[in-house]
């Protein structure tokens, strides 16, 4: 099972796939949590540029994206889905969209196609969204995402939400307590066919 966290920065994702997998492994499943953009030696060089440089294009940000979500998906995220790994991703395709679709105001018809060829046509099996109110950081000085204003923040959280519509897709509040959220992304994933994260702690 391919596993994705979404939301903007700031509403707990980190925390929340952390208590998963923790969760998960104690419960006896194969479990592998990675990131994007990351998650390869390639893809963490470029993610640094890409937090780092604020003199980068929009059309160059989209493809230095894509090109480490190519790398992260043939590399690492499908050999472990084919061994049977759960994998746990923070941010995977809907990323791209919300971001730089619904953010930069990039075709979301066009963002969709490249994408599909970035990715062979890998897609998750069950999207967490984290939603919560006020939870924009706001960084001047260093990550060229959370220095791009209230109004970026705000016009992504708005996207992100219009692609929580699809099927495969949970909203989860984020303005639950962190136990709250958690317990509840594991009901999720049990009615998913996931059994033995209830057999643990429940």
């Amino acid at each position: 099972m391919f596993i994705v966290f979404e939301g903007i920065d700031g509403v707990g994702k980190s925390t929340q796939i952390e208590l998963l997998v923790d969760r998960l492994l104690a419960a006896g499943y194969r479990v592998m949590s990675t990131r994007e953009p990351g998650g390869t030696e390639i893809g963490e060089k470029l993610r640094d540029l890409l937090k780092s440089d604020h003199s980068m294009g929009d059309r160059s940000e989209l493809l230095l994206m894509l090109a480490s979500r190519s790398q992260h998906v043939d590399s690492v995220i499908r050999p472990a889905l084919e061994g049977d790994t759960l994998v746990i991703c923070d941010r995977f395709e809907a990323s791209t969209f919300a971001y730089q679709g619904y953010g930069r105001g990039m075709d979301l018809d066009q963002l969709r196609a490249i994408n599909e060829f970035a990715t062979g046509g890998l897609e998750a099996d069950v999207t967490f969204l984290i939603d919560r109110e006020g939870s924009f950081r706001v960084n001047l000085d260093e990550d060229r995402f959370e220095s791009a204003g209230a109004d970026f923040a705000a016009r992504v959280r708005k996207g992100y939400k219009e692609l929580a519509r699809q099927v495969n897709w949970f909203t989860i509040d984020g303005d639950q307590k962190i136990g709250e959220v958690h317990r509840e992304i594991c009901d999720r994933l049990f009615d998913l066919g996931l059994a033995k994260i209830r057999d643990y702690g429940s």
